[in-house]
């Protein structure tokens, strides 16, 4: 309901939401030292740590290759390893970040440079990965959003930092004021939940142009990349032509 609220800009009912798996929930974040295997780990979590919800592929509910970590992961382990991470955005981890373990900078067949890939989801002959959908993290980076767009920017960076402290202890802290807190908010929220999907919609939502890399030389500089931008043609999929037909309130996206 928090994620519902935060994409319509409602702040106060997301900021009530969140606030109250906080104080009623029982939910925790993972240790720094327990984060890499919490990611492998392919049972079902029941322990209120870190994860909320999340979808089951086992033996009987198997999507074989078409999971997350078939698209990520390369070969042998894996089946494609398609999707890479660019370099900076792998720097952009100190080396203290216990995210930065959550990738693996090898070589790839037809690939330049580094290939960093993503290790973020298993790979299980019979479990595949058991994909998270939502977690505290995310409730807590939420809170920390709308607390901002409350002009609160003490409970603000309260949050933020829960976050960003346990992921990196060494890490300080941020102390930023006015709209850079936003700005780390979306840092913050770019690594936390890199790769779960919810990237273009935090830019989607905020009307924002981003960049996105396509390929890259030997020495891992980005050589060919488009530009998206909230009125690019196509930027949200089609609604199903049956829809359209059978409802004549709605009104086909631009573009199609």
């Amino acid at each position: 309901l928090a994620k519902v609220y935060q994409h319509m800009g409602d702040w106060t009912n997301a900021k009530n939401a969140a606030l109250d798996v906080v104080n009623n929930g029982g939910f925790s974040l993972v240790p720094s030292t327990g984060l890499v295997n919490y990611w492998k780990g392919t049972t079902p979590r029941t322990d209120r740590v870190e994860t909320m919800f999340e979808v089951t592929s086992d033996a009987n509910n198997s999507v074989s290759d078409g999971t997350l970590a078939n698209l990520y992961v390369p070969k042998p382990i894996g089946s494609y390893g398609d999707i890479l991470a660019t370099q900076d955005f792998y720097n952009s981890h100190s080396l203290t970040d216990v995210r930065r373990q959550l990738y693996n900078p090898s070589t790839r067949s037809g690939q330049l440079g580094i290939a960093y890939y993503i290790t973020k989801y298993p790979i299980d002959p019979i479990n595949y990965d058991d994909v998270k959908i939502v977690r505290y993290a995310e409730v807590l980076l939420i809170l920390s959003e709308a607390y901002y767009n409350l002009n609160d920017p003490i409970n603000a960076l309260k949050y933020l930092n829960m976050v960003a402290m346990q992921r990196d202890p060494i890490f300080a802290g941020y102390t930023s004021t006015g709209p850079q807190i936003l700005e780390d908010i979306l840092t913050e929220r770019g690594k936390e939940l890199a790769w779960e999907g919810y990237r273009f919609w935090d830019f989607y939502r905020l009307q924002r142009s981003f960049v996105k890399p396509q390929a890259q030389d030997a020495s891992n500089v980005i050589i060919q990349s488009i530009t998206v931008t909230p009125t690019t043609l196509n930027i949200i999929f089609p609604i199903p032509k049956d829809e359209v037909l059978v409802n004549p309130n709605i009104t086909q996206n631009n573009g199609y």
